[in-house]
């Protein structure tokens, strides 16, 4: 077996992690070849789960990111997991749990890795400028009521994109920032405890805490940045993020604008040649 490829499989990855959590994780579902984790998960999430449900797998066939982007991984290199969430919020409060996730996942890299690792709002986590982690929400309602929440991860842990010319400029790995393999049953681990931990201070009412430390490890906190869709575009100082995780804009005329997540795209002028979404 090559060493560039970190077999994953049931019997082992389930039966060593040795989770320390209390909500996230309980329940973990693997599959080696699946064609999403979130489309996996949500049938799974109607049919009804315990809370914290993890499903997770080797491979993608239909992976996909925030706007129908398809996002591709090749087998036994990445970490491909969604989990389930029922929080008691609204749903326009749904954004804040990719909040949660991309602080768990930044501070994770931080903590294994001394990673100079960064959050670019909405759902992205960036190293020197390169994308090396993406998030996807998804909820399912019922009468403007929240009934439940996935939230999909995909994270480079051992690709290298060194000998493609295009993505070594826009995408990097933890392997590549290393130098070396990394053991993904670790950062899986590591991910979801503080996930975990995370989650149940918002449960206990402390949003405000985890906003704050999520606006320390901000990208964009601070700097001149381009909202768009296709029926809208903004340009302003990104000055902080409201109680709903939705981005408060200070535009040039000094008005602030709240901007949500949903279907928009970010870009900043400073770094235009290295961040796109």
């Amino acid at each position: 077996m090559p060493e560039s490829v970190e077999q994953i499989n049931d019997n082992d990855f389930l039966n060593q992690l040795n989770l320390k959590t209390a909500i996230i994780g309980q329940k973990i579902i693997f599959y080696p070849e699946i064609d999403s984790t979130n489309i996996q998960a949500k049938a799974i999430a109607n049919q009804g789960t315990a809370e914290g449900t993890v499903i997770i797998a080797d491979y993608q066939t239909q992976g996909q990111g925030r706007l129908k982007r398809k996002w591709i991984s090749p087998p036994g290199k990445n970490l491909l997991f969604s989990i389930i969430l029922s929080p008691p919020i609204s749903v326009e409060e749904a954004f804040s749990m990719t909040l949660l996730t991309s602080l768990a996942v930044c501070k994770s890299l931080i903590q294994l890795f001394v990673l100079n690792a960064k959050i670019k709002w909405p759902n992205d986590i960036y190293i020197n400028q390169r994308k090396i982690c993406g998030i996807l929400t998804e909820a399912s309602t019922v009468q403007k009521k929240l009934n439940w929440i996935v939230i999909g991860v995909g994270l480079n842990v051992n690709v290298d994109f060194s000998g493609n010319q295009e993505l070594k400029e826009i995408a990097t790995s933890i392997k590549m920032e290393t130098g070396n393999i990394q053991n993904r049953k670790l950062i899986f681990c590591q991910i979801l405890e503080e996930m975990d931990r995370l989650y149940q201070s918002f449960l206990a009412g402390n949003f405000n805490l985890i906003k704050e430390e999520w606006l320390k490890y901000s990208l964009i906190l601070g700097k001149t940045v381009r909202v768009f869709s296709n029926n809208f575009e903004e340009t302003g100082v990104a000055e902080t993020i409201d109680e709903t995780g939705a981005l408060i804009l200070l535009t040039p005329e000094g008005e602030r604008k709240k901007i949500i997540a949903g279907e928009v795209s970010l870009r900043i002028p400073e770094m235009e040649s290295f961040l796109s979404e």
